[in-house]
């Protein structure tokens, strides 16, 4: 099936997802709120990401994974199992710094993998906006806000149906220091994005 534009007779439990997602999002997550917008549709992605790990090379460099799947379904997502939810990875590549980086919201200072995984197939979302850390890389707890994100729908798989076209991003960051975890979430999207090929602009 070709992917399409939105629309109420499209994947159903993908929207049924959604509106789970919608009702189970908010300040009570671990990584605080997280919510993919529709620019053109009023639809909007609000998963409840239960797992916020990251990883980090250095001071400037963090490799956040949020998940609202259990530790079971993720290890399910790598034996080739595809159950409904979410999978996101922020790349931080960059610290704001006054005087030295932009410290704008129009700024980039991360990229942004957003897997959503529905009926079976797997939709991945990308784009980048600005990060702003309010902790320091190798801290115990790794604490920003993204914004300024846009995302577009770059890969999917032949069944998934897009709901949101391009999109913005805000989130609410605060993840546990779990390189072992962060390694898992990572294996786990690369193995979502392998059942995926590329949308045709």
């Amino acid at each position: 099936m070709m992917i399409g534009r939105p629309s109420l007779a499209m994947g159903p439990l993908f929207l049924l997802v959604m509106l789970l997602s919608a009702c189970a999002g908010g300040p009570g997550s671990p990584s605080g709120r997280y919510e993919l917008r529709s620019i053109a549709d009023p639809v909007a992605l609000r998963p409840h990401m239960t797992i916020s790990v990251y990883a980090f090379e250095d001071e400037n460099t963090a490799d956040i994974y949020l998940t609202d799947l259990t530790p079971e379904q993720i290890r399910s997502v790598r034996g080739g199992s595809l159950p409904a939810g979410n999978i996101a990875h922020i790349h931080v590549f960059i610290r704001p710094r006054a005087g030295q980086t932009p410290i704008d919201p129009t700024a980039m200072t991360a990229t942004v993998t957003h897997a959503v995984l529905a009926d079976g197939a797997v939709g991945i979302y990308a784009g980048g906006g600005f990060f702003q850390p309010a902790s320091e890389t190798g801290d115990r707890t790794y604490t920003g806000t993204l914004s300024g994100a846009t995302l577009r729908l770059e890969r999917a798989g032949e069944a998934f149906r897009d709901l949101l076209g391009a999109s913005t991003l805000r989130a609410g960051v605060r993840a546990r220091l779990d390189p072992a975890q962060a390694e898992a979430l990572r294996i786990a999207l690369r193995t979502c994005t392998s059942r995926t090929k590329p949308v045709e602009p």
